[in-house]
């Protein structure tokens, strides 16, 4: 798989270009309740988490739709402590004056516990 990481430092300086997707992955922290919401006239899952970097360093996260329901049901059924999560073509958003990161409608792809390096340091750091 080929990926293209970006650190969470990078996301959070406001230097990033928000128009273009990128793919970060972290350890699936603080994870919130799976909510239905109305947007835009319809109803929408979403759900909240922080991400944490193998440097502890944290972001917050929104899922909206599929992603929201898969990111609950993973966790909910995962008997491992630490759930990593891999955010391919995601977007960066800001919400309350906070950075944010979240899926690109249906663009994005979110994998938990992928089999890469990334993974690995994760399971053996935390």
């Amino acid at each position: 798989m080929f990926l293209i990481l970006v650190d969470f430092e990078s996301i959070q300086s406001g230097k990033l270009d928000t128009t273009n997707l990128i793919d970060v992955i972290g350890q699936v922290f603080e994870l919130g309740d799976l909510e239905t919401v109305h947007c835009h006239g319809k109803e929408r899952k979403k759900i909240k988490f922080s991400l944490r970097d193998i440097n502890d360093q944290k972001i917050s996260c929104c899922l909206w739709g599929k992603f929201a329901e898969a990111i609950h049901s993973f966790s909910q059924q995962s008997e491992e402590e630490i759930v990593v999560c891999l955010i391919r073509f995601a977007k960066i958003g800001t919400y309350r004056n906070q950075v944010q990161i979240s899926n690109a409608f249906d663009a994005s792809q979110v994998v938990f516990n992928p089999p890469i390096k990334e993974t690995d340091e994760f399971m053996k750091r935390f």
